[in-house]
């Protein structure tokens, strides 16, 4: 198995700044996130473990970019054949 090497979490650099961010920044983090989570939505998951630690940064040209991690709690909540929704258990 081959993964990237990522930066710092959305919590280690919310701590870094002090726990202050800019509203440029929330906005721009906030885009990606949403694009994100709508993906893994569109592809019939869902993460089920949002939270700041879950959300790594990119490294060098890639700094910008965020990437989701810990997929250990997504579960399938929809089949894409039919668009029915899975029920819980």
């Amino acid at each position: 198995m081959v993964i990237d090497l990522l930066g710092p979490s959305l919590e280690d650099l919310f701590n870094y700044c002090n726990r202050k961010l800019s509203l440029k920044t929330v906005l721009m983090l906030a885009d990606q996130l949403i694009s994100r989570v709508e993906y893994m939505h569109s592809r019939g998951f869902l993460h089920r473990d949002i939270k700041p630690d879950n959300f790594l940064m990119g490294l060098g040209r890639k700094a910008n970019q965020v990437y989701i991690i810990d997929y250990g709690l997504a579960k399938k909540y929809r089949d894409l054949q039919t668009h029915k929704h899975i029920p819980y258990r």
